[in-house]
Parts: C-alpha cells; structure tokens; sequence
C-alpha cells in the first residue's frame, strides 16, 4: 500500500505539455516565429514554419498564456492544465498595422530608442538592403544614405570610392568617415597607400583598392550612420566625419534555412562614351561574370546562427587586364550562455585578386589615350581610326592584344575580421556590455616590366634583355578594439532618464614597404638578380583611448535632452 501511494504522489507532480497551431484569422495561413509562453513562469517556445508549437514542463494548473507576434495583435488566454496532460490549444492571431520604435547603437555606447535622440541617425534597413541593385557596400552608401557622398576613382575592378559627408572638405586631412563592423573599427582607407604601385602617373590612383567592398553585401543586418560630429563623444576627434557601423547578420530563431544563387551576366563598354567608334571594338569586350552565394541560418531561442559565401569571377570589359576574382565568407553566432548574459560573435574572411592595365597619365604605352588622343600614330599606325581600312584597324588590333598580353600589374587583398561581444542584464534597468575584436587587412601590389613589352611599345629598341623592372609593395593593417560599457534607465511617472558610460580603446597598426627593382633580365619574377635594388618603409601608428558619459533626459515620453 504504501509503495502504490508513493507512486501516485509521483505521478501527480509530473508536468503538463501545451502544444497546438498558430493561425492568421484573416486567411486561416500558418504563422512562424511567433512566441507563445507563459510570463509568470519564465516558459516560451516560438513556432515552427508550419505554425506548430509545443509548450512542455507546464505544471498543474490555472495559467495565462500570452502569443506575441510583430504584425500581428497581442493574444491571451487563460487555461486550465491537469498533470501529465496534452492540452491541445489552437490560437489565431488578428493582424496588426504598429509603428516600430526601432533601437540604435551607434554613437550611445548601447542600444536606446532611435526617438530620444537628438541627433539624426540614418538607418538602412534589410529590406533596404535586400530591395537596392548595388553590388558592393560603397555603392549602396551613395544611393541609401542621401547625406554621404560617394564616388570611385577610377573605372578598373575592385577600385576604390571616394566616401565623405556633405560639408566642407578639408586639404589637410581625410574626410572618410570611421567605420565600424560589430563594434570593431575597420580599415577605411580610401586612397593611394603612402607607398604603392603606379599605373596611373604622378596621382597613383590605379591600384587603389576600397577597403570597404571588401564587406559583402549578403551578409548585411543593417547599417547606422551618425553625421557630422555628433558621435565624436564616444569615438573621438577623427569622428568628426561620421560614423558607420555595419551590423551582420547572426541569424534568427526557426527551422533551418540554406540557399543557394548564381548570377551568369556581360558587362561590357558604353560604346557612345568614346570619340571613334572602333575604340570599344578593338580595346574592350563583352567580358563573362559570373557569382555563386550560398547563405544558411537556424536556431532556436537559446542560440542563432548565420553564415554566408560567395564566389565572383570575372573576365572584365577590357582584354586581358580587367580580370578579377574574390572569395568571401562570413558567419555569425548569438548564445544565450544563462538568462542574462548574451555572447554575439562574427567571423569573417575575404580574398580578392585584380589585374591592373596602364591608364592615360602612365606615360609610354596606354592604349585609351593613344586610340582616342590621336597618338598611335607614333607607333606606325593611322590615328584617325574612323578613316582606317579594315586591314589597317586589323594590324592594329594585333598590336594592342599583344601588348596588353604582356602587361603584368595586379592587386592582391586578404582580410580577416573578428569581434566577440558580451551582454549582462543585471537588473530590469541596469546592463552592461563589452566588445573585443580585431581587423587585419593585408595587400600586395606588383607590376612586372618586362623588356618584351618595353621593346614591343618601342620604349627600348630591338636587342634589350636587362632593361625589365619589377616593383612590389605590400601594406599590412591590424586594428584592435576594446570597449567597455554600461546603462541605466530609471523612469518616474512621466519623467525618464537614461546614463550610458563606459571605456574604449582602438589601436590601429599600418606598416608599408617597398621593393623596386631595375636592370632587370626577362625571366625573373623576384628582386633578386637585378642590377639595382631599392627599398623603402613605412609605418604609422593610432592609439586612442577614453572614457565617456552621457545622459539623455526624457518628457511625457515625448520630449527629450542630451
């Protein structure tokens, strides 16, 4: 007797399961993600894709159960559960038009409501991003964020863009504004290295490479930019310019998802562009481009997860230089590690490969300027090409494949980012946060001259074989950052006031060298063997560290002071 009452007592304490569909009520359609739980337990679960849930570990019972779902009207309702029992529970959901307050981090220290701020903060959203044609960051800056100005600084692959806000432009000192990718502040370098490959003449704009196409696009959460010098509490005097900060995605709670896409295209010249229409005929091409992205993302409601890649071929519009390729990949994780600290991390990887042909102000052999400026006469050739037989613009045609053949100038960029973030809510009105992580961007620079092509342009005659060059520069980036903060919200009828204080640091690390080489004979592809060598370094080092404290002050939720 006594061994079955303590079975019986067992039983009775065993826990209940809700499980059960949620419904639109406007077409009966299943909702995802939407949270069903019980609040004054501390029990949630989200639903799956068919509308599905289950609820388990209910104990005996009269409990409320709340639905939340964003678009869709709040739902309770009050149940009755046995111990041990199933109770089936169908609910269905009114959609609901509602006005997001959406939360900003950049230039406060931690997330606050984009309404008490007092300074103007643009916000590109993933749909935003998801909706826009550009194919790399910089151009999706120029077309969603109408108080930045963007522009490239030249037409070949991979070249770099111009970035600054609108206002006065200083001579002195750069006006691209700081950039941060998850917290961690990101090379923004958008001209020439100090030391760097010429191919352009005396503005040695030709390799310019942009830093900030490196970061994919499918990999984009969204993106905050501060203007002008209003985030210059947090981020110092060189935020003067702005700041943007780049968000990636970490993934949602849901089924798991991967998908895969591929874009096979041309590009080719805008033919109307040239002064002789045979230029776009005998210099450029309809060169094949061809990307692959694969893209996943799952969890649940203690860890997400997000990963993206992608791989860009191009053959380019112009013959022979104009090639490039890159590899990207990125991934990114959010853990609940206990209910109240939040680890976020983001890894990412990127390698890049660009041929470099000679533009118009090189000097020697540039093939743009010699067809349009009427110069090619000087290599034996008709320069008014609109006049030219077919045989003579076919002889041509033999001489500028060859020569672009034997050009040899490329750009190489690998880059690594990392940053790993931590969130405590120690209290309702009191968290604290702190990000660590690091940028390295690493490239290479190299133009091989061989005496080939030197006699083949007529810069050397018939009979040169020591008169090859090779120049190499390479330019290594490492930022670190470190930053530590807090936040407290205190509210009394209708007033609020919200502190943020904290501690940053970022160290920036650029180290340049250079290596030319002359006299040197057809064949080699290093300095070594050449009849002179030079060399040159060059480094610059940027530690910034501080403390700060703000207040912002709020009115009837309403009116606000910072």
């Amino acid at each position: 007797m006594g061994a079955l009452l303590w079975g019986s007592a067992v039983h009775a304490q065993q826990p209940g399961v809700i499980q059960g569909r949620i419904t639109s009520q406007f077409n009966g359609g299943p909702i995802a993600d939407a949270q069903i739980g019980i609040p004054a337990l501390n029990l949630s679960a989200l639903s799956s894709a068919d509308g599905s849930y289950r609820l388990a570990g209910v104990p005996a019972g009269e409990h409320v159960i709340e639905t939340l779902r964003i678009g869709y009207s709040r739902t309770t309702r009050t149940i009755t559960i046995s111990a041990g029992q199933v109770l089936q529970l169908d609910i269905s959901l009114t959609e609901q038009a509602m006005e997001l307050d959406p939360l900003v981090v950049t230039g406060q220290g931690s997330e606050i409501s984009r309404r008490r701020l007092s300074t103007n903060i643009d916000v590109i959203s993933s749909e935003a991003i998801a909706a826009s044609s550009a194919t790399r960051l910089d151009q999706l800056l120029q077309t969603q964020l109408p108080s930045v100005q963007v522009r490239l600084s030249s037409g070949q692959p991979g070249a770099t863009s111009v970035t600054r806000g609108r206002g006065p432009v200083s001579v002195s000192r750069a006006t691209t504004p700081v950039i941060y990718v998850d917290g961690v502040r990101v090379d923004n370098l958008n001209g020439q290295a100090e030391l760097s490959l010429n191919t352009s003449g005396n503005r040695r704009q030709g390799t310019q490479t942009s830093s900030i196409a490196d970061i994919p696009l499918e990999n984009i959460e969204r993106i905050e930019y501060v203007p002008g010098g209003a985030a210059t509490t947090l981020y110092g005097s060189d935020a003067a310019n702005g700041v943007i900060q780049i968000f990636t995605k970490k993934g949602t709670p849901g089924t798991s998802q991967l998908s895969f896409e591929s874009e096979i295209g041309f590009e080719g010249p805008v033919e109307k562009a040239f002064f002789f229409p045979q230029t776009a005929d005998l210099l450029y091409q309809n060169g094949l481009t061809q990307q692959y992205r694969i893209t996943g993302s799952g969890g649940n409601d203690r860890v997400t997860w997000s990963f993206g890649g992608s791989v860009l071929d191009r053959e380019g519009y112009r013959i022979d230089n104009n090639a490039s390729r890159g590899y990207q990949a990125r991934t990114g994780l959010t853990a609940m590690l206990n209910e109240d600290v939040q680890y976020t991390g983001s890894f990412g990887f990127g390698w890049n490969h660009y041929d470099r042909s000679r533009d118009g102000n090189a000097g020697g052999y540039t093939p743009l300027w010699l067809l349009e400026g009427g110069r090619i006469f000087a290599v034996g050739f008709n320069n008014k090409l609109n006049e030219a037989t077919s045989e003579e613009l076919s002889d041509l045609q033999d001489y500028l494949t060859r020569a672009e053949e034997l050009q040899n100038y490329r750009v190489q960029v690998a880059r690594f980012q990392m940053s790993h973030q931590f969130n405590w809510d120690a209290r309702d009105d009191l968290s604290f946060s702190t990000t660590l992580g690091l940028d390295h961007r690493s490239s290479n620079e190299r133009g091989i001259q061989t005496n080939e092509f030197l006699i083949f342009t007529g810069v050397q005659p018939e009979g040169t074989d020591d008169r090859g060059s090779i120049s190499s520069y390479d330019r290594r980036f490492l930022g670190l950052t470190m930053e530590a903060g807090g936040q407290h919200r205190w509210e009394k009828g209708a007033l609020s006031l919200v502190t943020s204080g904290g501690a940053q640091l970022f160290r920036d690390d650029d180290a340049q060298s250079a290596r030319v080489a002359l006299n040197v004979r057809d064949g080699s592809e290093t300095v070594r063997g050449a009849g002179s060598t030079t060399a040159d370094d060059y480094f610059i080092e940027l530690v910034n560290y501080g403390v700060y404290a703000q207040q912002n002050w709020g009115l009837y939720d309403r009116y606000f002071l910072d």
